[in-house]
């Protein structure tokens, strides 16, 4: 099917689940340059550790040395475009999903945080016409949780705490979806996209002052 517009993606998306919209930037490019989009957070983890003792007996001292580098944890996707001579535009996008949580390890009896990583990336190259709009799915996850209740003190009884326990389990499957429309700026595409971001600014603004009017100047 051919979209030009995220409506009409989105609608359709609606009929297979809860879609929520992560983040909607626009990226401006030259052309056969990679332009980069990331949102999400960085943060530093143990990645070396080393101890060393000079001396001994009582002379001994020890020094620890360690290193810290970060991890990006979000959404991140390059993208770079060629206009062919016919004016279609050929794509070549690597969407990449990371999640890093903290994995604490103790190492000669110390704790030290380290990173647990997990990456859901993807290649794709597409050739599209200008104002068309691009769909990649297919990026995944299945994420359960668990829980259970019981009496107070009867839970500890055994055979019978079990027996009167309630649990729960829930398993949510989750895609990320990414819609990209690929346009060719011929002289007023970029004022068109300044024009669309400030209605979305003011209708944001209006839903929360009431008073506010804005302005196009």
């Amino acid at each position: 099917m051919q979209f030009s517009d995220f409506s009409a993606v989105i609608n359709l998306l609606e009929t297979q689940g809860n879609v929520q919209v992560v983040s909607s930037p626009r990226i401006v490019t030259l052309n056969n340059q990679k332009a980069i989009f990331k949102v999400g957070q960085e943060a530093y983890f143990l990645t070396n550790a080393s101890t060393t003792s000079f001396g001994a007996g009582i002379e001994q001292t020890t020094s620890q040395n360690s290193s810290l580098e970060p991890f990006f944890s979000g959404i991140a996707l390059d993208v770079t475009p060629q206009i062919s001579e016919v004016g279609d535009i050929i794509l070549h996008i690597h969407p990449i999903l990371s999640e890093v949580k903290e994995d604490l390890k103790i190492i000669n009896g110390q704790e030290f945080p380290l990173a647990n990583s997990a990456t859901r990336e993807s290649d794709t190259i597409a050739r599209v016409r200008n104002g068309e709009v691009i769909v990649i799915s297919g990026l995944m996850q299945t994420r359960a949780t668990g829980d259970k209740a019981g009496a107070p003190g009867l839970s500890e009884v055994p055979l019978l705490g079990s027996a009167l326990e309630q649990k729960q389990r829930e398993t949510v499957k989750t895609e990320l979806v990414i819609l990209l429309r690929a346009l060719v700026d011929e002289g007023n595409a970029m004022e068109q996209f300044l024009d669309e971001s400030v209605d979305r600014v003011g209708k944001i603004r209006r839903s929360i002052d009431p008073y506010y009017r804005g302005s196009r100047e």
